[in-house]
């Protein structure tokens, strides 16, 4: 296990992005000392935010004035004279959002006017707190789309206020009673996983005791004293007496295995990290220090291995001496290809444990005489280390733990050869135009190179081995994912598995025995040069009005999340108060255009299209618009229509229906066993639009679910599934059947082509009445592995159906007939089942069945020679 020092105390920061999207952050740094609750504030990212983004952005229309009465709880209230605010003011006209904090204001009337200057258009988001010992803490919030127009009158905009929390009560010594000045009391809060104490929003006891602390949300309180042992009590009440422990200090100090002291190290139950000549303050309770002989003090240094000390070692009397042992070091020196100590290279070093990999990272050096040192935990046995010069891979090799720890890695670049190119193009080779070289080794994906494009658009790789080779060009911005939504940018080519339909211009690439020379790459020819992307954006959920004011996202597509809700996005805009937008530069290819109203980034059911850019062209988009709503509606007609058949042909079993859902709500009981839920829980419909009309600019995303149920297919409506904003045209319409329980599965249902005219009627699927699915259990699963499950028709001509499931699989619509089916994972022999009957009219479910483990692989090489 490597342990990473980080830095103390506590602190909270916000990280604000431009004008069309603020990434607001909470998170914490921490050091080891303060115990495993310190990691807990770095799984809370984006979800405690001041102001608070926790608040739902309110559809407004657009207002003229920015001024806005704060009305109180209590409708026949009194003006609220006195208050505080703060703002966002966003508009394309600014590189960088106004923003203003914690501002107070008197009022007699109670209307807020916001101070010039600002932008004529834009969106403004207010935040408004006003608290008294009379009524108590109070807070509102509004986000408006506002044009400034001074001959329209109207009245000030509408902030609502409503209760907010007020934590009260007192903070006391344990052992005798007596009040606790000066104790820090926050409320918790409950974050990704655990709840989290705000100290933003703390508040200290006065000489009684006393505390008062005003919130917006609260699980419970937390309070924390130099001289007393911290405390957390999760609880909705709004009054707490508080009873903290004081503490006593065992004096210590760390040192290496020479006897020299060792700085920066984080222990349990200490506030800080050992200072230079490594001492430390341990501080415990009275019960703690009765509890000695089982109590253990965890201590953690960069760079040295990680140590636990029984509290009984320690003593009030005398210092005590901590020693701790250094990670192992591997040691290594690189060579140019004269001989020379190269000391101008890139190291990095990808360290693997038992099952456990990791990414390449940069070591520091080579230092003089291109000699460089590494720390290496005792869990890592296989070692690769790779260097670069100038962006390009020289040199890769791997090791074993004994081959790393033996001696010195000695490391000579191969002189290889060397192939150069040229970029050309009519337009300047800037940051928007010149875009990403890279070549790939088709033997190691590992030895990815990158080169520098030179002012007149030439590169070069160097130190190449005889073999072959891909060479590939990533248009200018499309090759970096940045994160939205209260995450950082993330890695060049980093696309967190999210499906991306465009591919690089590539060109194979043979290297024999001798250096290379590409014929000049014409980037017009390539089709990697941006394109212009403008258009006028509708609100589709305002009556098509224009979408004023709006952030807009090119993704590289429609699953750009990751397990916490982030968002990630290539780039982003604003529209105008008409709504219009213009993107300059976009990189060629398909894109989903995003669109929202709330400046905290997008979510998956806010207004969304696939664009597809042309290189060196504008496409002008009209998107949402009133006279391109046209809508597609899809009916599925399950064999006769009948109860049994659409029971049979959604795979679900109506005795069991019956028996644990409740007809008039739907809602089903705790079903405990896998192969029970499988026979109730139905499949969910997804669908996927594409053009094929190649002149197409942009089609609609469908993020909505259709229940394949008989509650769903049973009613009277034509219209199972409506898409809107389906333009005339050729299409291609991909249906996906996936079931969700506790093991998934998914199915691509069928593939159609079909041509959407104005007011044509719903587009009609037949589905058999008779279905497959069963459960398994896959002995060699790891999280998130799928097995592949095929239901092979006996019949000729029949096409064979094809599921991905963690543990079950379900195949809705099943033509009746004979199937064999078989059963593929990782790590498993592949199992055959024969003579599976499908009739019509039943739902056939097969008795649970298991796995074998296949044999192990063969135990890898310690150490490969890569070098050319």
């Amino acid at each position: 296990m490597t342990i990473y020092r980080l830095p103390r105390p506590f602190f909270r920061y916000f990280c604000y992005g431009t004008s069309t999207q603020p990434i607001i952050g909470h998170t914490s740094r921490f050091g080891w000392g303060s115990g495993v609750r310190n990691l807990l504030p770095l799984l809370l990212v984006g979800l405690a935010i001041t102001p608070s983004l926790a608040d739902d952005e309110q559809r407004e229309t657009t207002i003229t004035r920015l001024e806005f009465r704060v009305v109180d709880v209590e409708p026949d209230a009194q003006p609220v004279r006195a208050f505080r605010y703060s703002l966002a003011l966003y508009s394309t006209d600014q590189e960088e959002p106004h923003r203003g904090t914690d501002i107070a204001y008197r009022s007699e009337n109670g209307v807020l006017r916001i101070p010039k200057p600002f932008p004529p258009f834009g969106r403004i988001r207010v935040w408004v707190d006003a608290d008294d010992l009379e009524k108590g803490y109070r807070h509102g919030y509004g986000s408006f789309s506002y044009r400034i127009d001074t001959n329209k009158l109207s009245e000030p905009t509408t902030i609502q206020l409503e209760p907010g929390i007020v934590l009260t009560g007192k903070v006391l010594e344990a052992q005798t009673d007596k009040p606790i000045a000066g104790a820090e009391v926050a409320p918790l809060k409950w974050g990704h996983h655990f709840a989290w104490a705000d100290w933003d929003e703390s508040a200290k006891t006065d000489q009684e005791g006393s505390y008062r602390v005003i919130t917006r949300s609260a699980k419970g309180i937390a309070a924390r004293h130099p001289d007393y042992r911290g405390i957390e009590v999760e609880n909705d009440s709004r009054q707490f007496t508080l009873h903290l422990c004081p503490l006593m200090t065992l004096a210590g100090r760390v040192v290496d295995s020479d006897g020299k002291p060792v700085a920066g190290v984080s222990a349990t139950w200490c506030e800080d990290e050992t200072d230079a000549e490594g001492r430390f303050c341990l501080k415990v309770t009275r019960d703690e220090w009765e509890q000695r002989e089982k109590q253990e003090i965890s201590f953690y240094a960069l760079n040295h291995r990680s140590l636990d000390v029984p509290l009984k070692s320690f003593s009030f009397d005398q210092e005590t001496v901590v020693t701790l042992e250094p990670e192992p070091l591997i040691r290594g020196q690189i060579f140019d290809e004269n001989g020379n100590p190269l000391e101008h290279c890139k190291i990095e070093l990808k360290r693997e444990s038992e099952n456990v990999g990791s990414d390449f990272y940069t070591i520091p050096g080579p230092h003089k005489e291109g000699k460089w040192e590494e720390h290496i935990t005792k869990y890592h046995q296989v070692f690769t280390l790779r260097v670069s010069v100038a962006g390009s891979v020289r040199s890769l090799r791997q090791y074993s733990r004994e081959e790393a720890t033996d001696g010195p890695i000695i490391t000579r670049l191969a002189e290889g050869h060397r192939l150069t190119g040229r970029l050309v193009a009519q337009v300047p080779l800037d940051e928007k135009n010149t875009p990403v070289v890279l070549l790939d080794n088709a033997a190691n994906e590992d030895l990815r190179r990158r080169a520098r494009v030179q002012a007149d658009g030439t590169f070069a790789f160097f130190g190449l081995a005889d073999g072959q080779y891909t060479l590939r060009l990533h248009p200018a911005i499309s090759s970096i994912c940045r994160g939205g939504h209260m995450n950082a940018g993330v890695g060049a080519f980093t696309t967190f598995g999210f499906a991306s339909p465009n591919k690089p211009w590539e060109r194979s690439i043979t290297i024999e025995g001798a250096e290379l020379q590409l014929d000049p790459i014409n980037l017009h020819d390539a089709g990697v040069l941006p394109g212009c992307v403008t258009g006028v954006a509708h609100n589709p959920d305002v009556e098509h009005k224009p979408f004023d004011n709006a952030f807009g996202y090119i993704c590289a597509g429609e699953d750009d999340f990751d397990t916490v809700g982030g968002s990630y996005y290539l780039l982003r805009f604003m529209t105008d108060a008409e709504g219009r937008f213009r993107i300059d530069a976009c990189p060629p290819g398909k894109y989903v255009l995003r669109l929202t109203g709330s400046a905290g980034g997008y979510g998956p059911h806010d207004p969304s299209v696939w664009i597809r850019v042309t290189p060196e062209k504008t496409i002008d988009l009209r998107l949402f618009s009133p006279e391109s709503d046209h809508q597609l509606a899809i009916n599925f007609v399950v064999g006769d229509g009948s109860s049994r058949d659409v029971h049979a042909g959604a795979a679900l079993d109506a005795a069991v229906i019956a028996k644990h859902v409740d007809p008039k709500t739907g809602k089903r009981s705790n079903i405990k066993d896998a192969e029970g839920r499988l026979r109730v829980q139905p499949s969910y419909i997804l669908c996927q639009l594409e053009p094929l009309d190649e002149t197409a600019t942009h089609w609609p995303i469908y993020t909505k679910r259709f229940e394949f149920s008989p509650r769903e297919l049973l009613e009277e409506n034509p219209r199972d599934i409506v898409i809107p904003n389906v333009p005339p045209g050729r299409w291609r319409l991909t249906l996906t059947a996936t079931y969700i329980a506790a093991f998934c599965s998914s199915e691509t249902l069928l593939t159609r082509n079909f041509e959407v005219s104005k007011r044509m009627a719903p587009l009609e699927i037949e589905m058999l009445p008779s279905a497959l699915s069963g459960t398994f259990d896959n002995p060699a699963a790891g999280p998130w592995d799928r097995a592949t499950v095929e239901a092979i028709p006996q019949q000729p001509g029949r096409p064979t159906r094809t599921c991905y499931g963690e543990a079950s699989f379900r195949f809705i619509g099943l033509a009746p007939g004979k199937y064999s089916l078989r059963v593929q994972a990782q790590g498993c022999e592949t199992k055959h089942i024969d003579d599976v009957i499908i009739q019509r009219g039943q739902a056939t479910w097969l008795d649970k069945f298991a796995l074998k483990r296949g044999p192990e692989p063969g135990p890898a090489s310690g150490h490969s020679k890569l070098d050319p």
